[in-house]
């Protein structure tokens, strides 16, 4: 099963179309290969132990795919993979609930779970196993779990429609739609263990597929992501940090107790916001950084090594998102070394984040066609080419010229163009005679055109 997971998350020659959502409506018998209790006692000594169910959680959650648990039917408080994973954005946790939306009696419950969906025999029938005209009662988190899958993959299918966007709704978005527009089960006479907001009998809610579909309305509003590639400082003085032993371990370096300095790095990214835009939520997108998920002012004796960001702040104009750099300069036996990660000085770092925005501009890129206006001139041509290109939002904006080998024969600068027409002239006469490609991506849009070189 694990290595079917991963395949299924994976681009191969061999599959050459991965998954977008994976649905597990199964579970280990045995406790997670680390002693959770001792985890949720804040015993981090086996929190970051590399893990065959570490490594798969991660693969499928870096991989941009969404992987969607049935938390189990035990009614306890167990973690069993693949319900329960060391990051919990890795992985949608579904418990199940009655037919008056409570939590199920038999379902499991608390250790990350995300939200609950239907999985009473009352409610729920299925095709029977092996047959295609009967039908027969279907319970259980194994029911639960797809009711989610079918939700997320109306989610995606909604917003990642314009194959120029194919990845618009990542896994971290889908994980906080879901939670922020689950519905909200509160305590009341009969059901005094639930608490307004999250709880762990009921996560975030009750799964309503109605209202996260309603807030991703693409003629109303926008899913953005705000993200960058960009460097660390080449020198690191000043920059606010931690030093002291700890002990730490990744896929280079043994699992030891080493001094190490933990730095704290900010960066702050334009939103590039139309007029009018209202940010509704903000997230970060834990998916695409490459700084970790470290605090310099409560760390543990256990260094995390996992990818991870906070928004430190956000208004329209930028938002500042803060993670985390490891340096190491010595090892359990006192011998000097120089590791860092997830990369040294002056390397490049990613970091981004999301917004959730009530937008007049949702709905312009509804004709496939027009998502980005783009035209060269003249073409064909045996000198320069001029691109022209209407922008329906400001944007980012790039070209990237390639010719039929997949060569990289031009690439501009990234720079920041408002809404509206505009021009850029490029010298083609170092190029051999042929076709190119010409390609525009503004924010997470692309388009491509042909110019033939004379």
């Amino acid at each position: 099963m694990a290595e079917a997971m991963v395949d299924a998350s994976v681009w191969t020659p061999l599959y050459p179309e991965a998954m977008d959502i994976i649905n597990n409506s199964w579970g280990s018998t045995n406790d997670y290969l680390y002693d959770v209790e001792a985890d949720l006692q804040n015993n981090y000594y086996y929190m970051f132990m590399p893990n065959l169910y570490q490594e798969i959680h991660r693969q499928i959650f870096r991989s941009g795919v969404v992987n969607v648990c049935g938390r189990g039917n035990d009614n306890d408080t167990k973690a069993h993979f693949p319900s329960f994973s060391e990051q919990e954005e890795w992985v949608i946790s579904v418990g199940g609930n009655d037919k008056n939306g409570y939590k199920q009696s038999f379902s499991s419950y608390g250790a990350n779970v995300d939200l609950i969906a239907p999985s009473d025999p009352d409610i729920i029938n299925s095709i029977s196993n092996n047959t295609t005209n009967s039908y027969e009662d279907f319970d259980g988190t194994s029911a639960s779990a797809p009711h989610v899958s079918g939700v997320v993959g109306l989610m995606l299918s909604h917003i990642d429609w314009q194959p120029s966007t194919p990845n618009n709704l990542a896994p971290d978005d889908v994980e906080f739609l879901l939670q922020r527009y689950a519905r909200d089960i509160v305590p009341d006479a009969q059901h005094q263990d639930y608490q307004v907001g999250y709880d762990d009998y009921s996560g975030w809610g009750l799964l309503d597929a109605g209202a996260v579909m309603e807030k991703i309305d693409r003629t109303q509003y926008i899913i953005k992501h705000v993200k960058t590639e960009t460097q660390l400082p080449s020198n690191f003085s000043g920059v606010p940090k931690v030093s002291g032993s700890f002990t730490y371990s990744d896929n280079n370096m043994a699992y030891d107790d080493y001094q190490a300095t933990v730095y704290e790095v900010s960066y702050s990214l334009q939103n590039n916001l139309n007029s009018g835009d209202v940010i509704l939520d903000y997230w970060s997108l834990n998916s695409y950084t490459t700084l970790l998920d470290n605090d310099i002012n409560s760390l543990p004796t256990f260094l995390n090594r996992e990818e991870g960001q906070f928004i430190s702040s956000m208004n329209n104009s930028t938002g500042e998102i803060k993670g985390t750099v490891i340096h190491l300069t010595q090892d359990g036996n006192g011998n000097p070394i120089d590791y860092w990660y997830p990369a040294a000085p002056g390397g490049l770092v990613r970091v981004g984040y999301t917004l959730h925005l009530k937008s007049d501009y949702a709905g312009l890129d509804e004709n496939k066609e027009n998502v980005l206006n783009i035209s060269c001139f003249p073409n064909p041509s045996s000198n320069n080419v001029t691109v022209d290109f209407v922008l329906r939002e400001n944007a980012d904006v790039k070209i990237e010229i390639v010719d039929v080998s997949g060569r990289l024969v031009y690439e501009s600068e990234e720079l920041n163009y408002t809404i509206g027409q505009h021009s850029m002239n490029i010298q083609s006469n170092q190029w051999t005679k042929g076709m190119y490609f010409i390609k525009l991506k503004a924010n997470e849009k692309s388009k491509t055109v042909k110019f033939i070189k004379q």
